[in-house]
């Protein structure tokens, strides 16, 4: 037998191609995740295309990145196991959420950016001129507008055709007042004396970024940092959400203020009751309507301090310490403008709110939700119907959570389900104040449906991100980031009619009423309050006190003037040619009524 061979060093067999794959458990499952969601935002959506210069890119078909999906997918059950699979996805999960306090941050700034990049910057229409206008009244220290100098005007309701849209009449003669609640204009005419006239503009897009913000702090609150998280990006993009950002009008920043109050209640911090009382206040002088939401904030002050001590006596009476100036400055305000505490600038109640309304505004505001939130929302009842609902916050009362949230729904569904009837999608704005507690309860209770039969928590990402995709989608093609170019028609109209008209000009409008005030500081005369016979004797009236009366209309508004004037004066006939006509988004049309005789001057 011959000798072994000189030794040779020991060789240790290569990984196995599935060892090899262990190793990339994570970059595989990774890779998973985002072919599927991209299948399924692809699918949501119907795809995207981006093309600049020499760089293109489309996506229209979802099957491709769904096979490549299942492939890897395939390959994680087949070489790597669930066991490896499922510890992977928990180590994900756990980083997602030590992430989730600066993704809420960068989700809150990219909602204030959209709102300052896309925003309206337009004192136009009833609500941004009200809004803006009284800011500027309380800037310079005013709390109505006198007439007295143009009394006596020869014709019915004087009084009402100088009020422009957001205003109406004050209970002394020739003298108007806001039809708004007075707690944006206030939190504007801050910012307008700090920032200049453009301030006014930040309030909307700084509250839509601190709502945001406080939904993950609700979320986190109420069940995890990963339920903030989802919870806010939900909010983010949500379809009336981003309408509402862009326009400077009162329901992100009441929605704001409520969120904040609900979050200081639900802090065990010893001033947070204070804090909660005062940020209801501002939410009350926001929106008065809403005064008997501030019962939620209460019910969660008592269910973080449990027993009836003393300590919650204090918490309590801080609380209403704070929330009092609200409703007692509303009433002041509501006595000096309109002559009762319990009166509105909106009308009495009886003209307001209808039982005949409930059925038609139940119809329109689920089949709004649906369409721009989807079904997924129906996961926000699983809290209400999980005995062992986790919480972050272990001392609270969880039955009295229950309770708080269903108030706060019902309340603020029974405020407008009885309110007038609208008929566009974008009144979803009276419920923006829910909408945060949607967020975080549809996202909490997606995953305690999924940890009640075992499936990693991971595997909500393939619903709230393509969820996240196709809303922003429907906001975009809702027409939410072109409001900024159909209202800046107030400000360049404005502007003309400032150059082309004189000093003691006076303009018939109803749409423009207020942004020709704002824009080029003339006179208006609300026409769709004037009396039918009285045309032809207010321009007369107002030529014999040195006045130049004119007619300034959009398109849409010509048949409503012409079938109230047309049987009683030639004028009414705007049979003749418009001084001036731009052609925006719609045709606008500036018309002389000085016209010495209309019936010689035809088309």
């Amino acid at each position: 037998m011959s000798a072994p061979s000189s030794a040779e060093p020991p060789r240790h067999p290569s990984p196995l191609p599935h060892t090899r794959l262990r190793t990339l458990a994570t970059p595989l499952l990774v890779a998973t995740l985002l072919l599927l969601i991209w299948a399924a935002i692809t699918w949501l959506t119907g795809g995207f295309a981006y093309r600049r210069e020499w760089i293109r890119f489309s996506s229209r078909d979802p099957l491709r990145p769904l096979v490549l999906g299942l492939v890897c997918l395939a390959l994680l059950a087949r070489f790597v196991g669930w066991t490896t699979v499922e510890r992977t996805a928990g180590r994900i999960w756990a980083a997602i959420g030590r992430l989730a306090p600066a993704g809420a941050a960068g989700a809150a700034a990219v909602v204030c950016s959209l709102g300052l990049a896309f925003g309206t910057y337009a004192a136009g229409g009833s609500d941004a001129y009200g809004y803006i206008s009284q800011a500027d009244l309380w800037a310079r220290g005013k709390l109505s507008v006198d007439f007295a100098s143009l009394a006596p005007l020869p014709w019915r309701d004087a009084e009402w055709t100088l009020s422009p849209l957001g205003y109406r009449p004050a209970t002394t003669p020739y003298r108007i007042v806001p039809t708004y609640a007075p707690g944006l204009p206030m939190l504007m005419a801050a910012f307008q004396l700090a920032l200049g006239p453009a301030g006014v503009y930040w309030v909307v897009p700084l509250c839509a970024a601190l709502a945001v913000w406080l939904t993950y702090v609700l979320g986190s609150q109420l069940d995890s940092r990963h339920t903030g998280l989802l919870g806010a990006a939900l909010l983010a993009t949500s379809p009336a959400f981003i309408f509402q950002t862009m326009s400077p009008m009162s329901d992100v920043p009441v929605t704001t203020f409520w969120l904040l109050a609900l979050v200081s209640a639900n802090s065990a911090r010893r001033a947070a009751p204070a804090v909660s009382g005062l940020a209801a206040a501002i939410a009350v002088l926001i929106r008065p309507n809403l005064v008997p939401l501030a019962a939620v904030p209460a019910l969660w002050i008592a269910a973080r301090r449990p027993g009836g001590n003393v300590k919650l006596r204090i918490a309590l009476a801080m609380y209403a310490g704070a929330l009092l100036p609200g409703p007692v400055i509303v009433a002041m305000l509501n006595a000096y403008w309109y002559g009762s505490p319990l009166q509105s600038g909106y009308g009495s109640f009886k003209e307001l709110y209808r039982i005949a309304n409930v059925v038609a505004n139940a119809q329109h505001y689920f089949r709004w939700l649906v369409e721009t939130q989807s079904l997924v929302i129906v996961f926000a009842i699983v809290p209400f119907l999980s005995a062992r609902w986790r919480s972050a916050s272990g001392s609270i009362n969880q039955p009295l959570v229950r309770v708080g949230l269903a108030l706060f729904a019902g309340l603020l569904l029974g405020s407008y389900l009885f309110y007038l009837v609208f008929e566009e999608w974008w009144y979803l704005r009276f419920l923006l104040p829910f909408y945060p507690l949607l967020a975080v309860l549809t996202v909490s209770g997606l995953l305690t449906t999924l940890r009640r039969v075992r499936i990693p928590e991971l595997v909500s990402l393939l619903v709230v991100i393509p969820l996240i995709a196709w809303m922003f989608h429907v906001g975009a093609s809702r027409a939410v980031f072109k409001l900024q170019t159909f209202e800046w028609r107030y400000v360049r109209v404005g502007q003309a009619v400032r150059t082309l008209l004189p000093p003691r000009a006076v303009v018939f409008a109803m749409q423009h009423s207020g942004s020709v005030r704002y824009y080029a500081n003339r006179l208006t005369l609300r026409y769709d309050f004037l009396p039918a016979d009285s045309l032809d004797r207010a321009v007369t009236h107002l030529r014999a006190r040195g006045m130049s009366p004119y007619l300034l209309v959009e398109q849409w508004e010509e048949p409503a003037f012409i079938k109230r004037f047309e049987r009683e004066s030639c004028r009414g006939t705007l049979r003749w040619h418009p001084m001036q006509q731009w052609k925006e988004t719609l045709t606008i049309r500036l018309y002389d009524l000085s016209v010495p005789d209309c019936r010689r001057s035809p088309l």
